[in-house]
C-alpha cells in the first residue's frame, strides 16, 4: 500500500525545474583562439619574432586556432535556422556589423599609417578602405566570414543537414579561377567548420562528454600526429603548382596549401574540442581561458591597436629594436613579443571599459534593435 501511495504521488509532484549550466569547453575553446591570435600578431611585428620559442609552440597549435573558433560560432549558431530573416538581421547580423564597420576603417588607418611613414608607402585612397574590407585584408575579416556564414547556415536551414554541410565544401571551386581574394580563402578554409559545429552539435556534445576517455583520446591524439607529419611532408615538398587532368584548370600552391590545411583541420578538430576539455576540467586554465574566452570581441578589435597604434608608433615609432640573438634579454625578440602582447593586453582592457560607457559602448556592443516584422 505505502509502495502504491507513493508511485501515485511521484505522477502527481510536478517535475523539477530543468536548469540549463554553461558549457565550460565552449569558452576555453575561444579562450585558446584568441590568445593565439594575439600571439601570433605579435610574433609577426616584431624582428625575429616568428624564430623563437614562443611562436613555435603558438605555430605548433595553430591548425586548431581558427578552425575551433569557427567550430564553437557554428555550435552556437543553431537557432538562426528557425529565424525570419528579419530575425537573422536583429539578432545576429547587426551585431557583426556595427563593429565592423566601425573599428575596420579605423584599424586600417593604423596600418596604412605605419606603411606610409616607416616604409615609404604613398597614401592609400578612400578605395583602399572598401577593397581591404570587402577582401578581408583587415584584422576583423573573421566578423566578414560569421556574416557571411550566418546567413549560408539561414539560407540552407531547409535542407537536410547532411546536404548543408556537403554544400559547404563548394568554395572550393574557387580555387580554380585565375585569381582567387583573400575572402575566398578564408571562405574555403572556415566554412565547413562553422557548418560542422552547427549541422553535428549533437554529435559534438556527446564526443565532448567522454572524449578524455583513452578509447576516444589515444587515436584522436594519433590523428593530431598525423595531421602534422602530413603538413611538415607538404611544406616540405609541396611546392609545386598542379594542372587538373583533362580541364586545363591551375591550382598554384597556395590553392594546394588551402586544400591540404582544409583535410588536416577537420582531421584536428577532434583534437582541439579534446584540448579544450581537457583544460576546462584544470581550474587554473579553466579560469584564465574562459574569461579571455568570454571577451573574445573586445580582445580581438582591442588588440589591433594595441599592436598598431602603442607598440608600433606610440612606443617605438617604427624602429624595433630587438634581435633573436640579442646579448640582453630587453633587446630580445622574446621581449618585444611579450612587450606587444602587453601592449595588446592594455588596449583590450581599454576597450572593455569601453564598452561600458553608455552610447559609445554601441560602438563594440550595439544595442538590439526594435522588433520589426517577423513575419515568415
Amino acid at each position: 500500500m505505502r509502495r502504491a501511495m507513493t508511485s501515485v504521488a511521484s505522477l502527481t509532484q510536478r517535475p523539477a525545474a530543468t536548469v540549463k549550466t554553461r558549457l565550460d569547453w565552449p569558452d576555453v575553446a575561444k579562450g585558446l583562439s584568441i590568445i593565439g591570435v594575439v600571439v601570433l600578431h605579435a610574433c609577426l611585428v616584431v624582428p625575429g619574432g616568428m624564430d623563437i620559442p614562443i611562436a613555435a609552440v603558438n605555430e605548433f597549435f595553430a591548425p586548431l586556432r581558427m578552425p575551433l573558433f569557427f567550430l564553437v560560432s557554428g555550435y552556437f549558431s543553431v537557432k538562426i535556422m528557425r529565424y525570419s530573416f528579419g530575425e537573422l538581421f536583429m539578432f545576429r547580423l547587426w551585431f557583426f556589423l556595427v563593429p565592423l564597420l566601425i573599428w575596420t576603417p579605423l584599424e586600417l588607418k593604423a596600418r596604412f599609417t605605419i606603411w606610409e611613414r616607416y616604409l615609404g608607402d604613398p597614401i592609400h585612397p578612400p578605395s583602399a578602405y572598401i577593397t581591404a574590407t570587402l577582401d578581408g585584408t583587415t584584422m576583423y575579416w573573421f566578423l566578414n566570414c560569421l556574416i557571411l556564414f550566418s546567413i549560408y547556415l539561414w539560407a540552407t536551414a531547409k535542407l537536410p543537414r547532411w546536404i548543408a554541410l556537403t554544400l559547404s565544401f563548394t568554395p572550393l571551386i574557387i580555387l580554380l579561377f585565375p585569381y582567387t581574394p583573400v575572402m575566398g580563402y578564408h571562405i574555403v578554409a572556415y566554412l565547413p567548420m562553422f557548418m560542422i559545429g552547427a549541422t553535428l552539435r549533437p554529435a559534438i556534445t556527446r564526443y565532448a562528454a567522454v572524449c578524455t576517455d583513452y578509447r576516444y583520446a589515444l587515436p584522436v591524439l594519433g590523428l593530431f600526429v598525423v595531421g602534422h607529419m602530413w603538413l611538415i611532408y607538404h611544406y616540405t615538398n609541396g611546392g609545386q603548382d598542379i594542372i587538373v587532368p583533362y580541364t586545363g584548370w591551375l591550382l598554384d600552391v597556395v590553392d594546394i596549401t588551402t586544400i591540404v590545411q582544409l583535410i588536416v583541420r577537420i582531421g584536428m578538430l577532434p583534437a582541439a574540442v579534446l584540448l579544450a576539455v581537457v583544460l576546462s576540467k584544470i581550474p587554473a586554465t579553466k579560469a584564465v581561458f574562459s574569461f579571455l574566452g568570454k571577451h573574445t570581441l573586445v580582445i580581438y578589435i582591442g588588440h589591433a591597436f594595441g599592436v598598431s597604434l602603442l607598440f608600433e608608433i606610440l612606443l617605438f615609432d617604427g624602429v624595433k629594436p630587438f634581435q633573436p640573438d640579442a646579448p640582453t634579454f630587453l633587446a630580445s625578440s622574446t621581449f618585444g613579443v611579450l612587450l606587444c602582447v602587453a601592449c595588446s593586453a592594455v588596449s583590450s582592457l581599454g576597450f572593455h571599459f569601453l564598452a561600458k560607457v553608455p552610447v559609445l559602448g554601441w560602438a563594440i556592443f550595439p544595442p538590439k534593435l526594435k522588433s520589426i516584422s517577423t513575419s515568415k
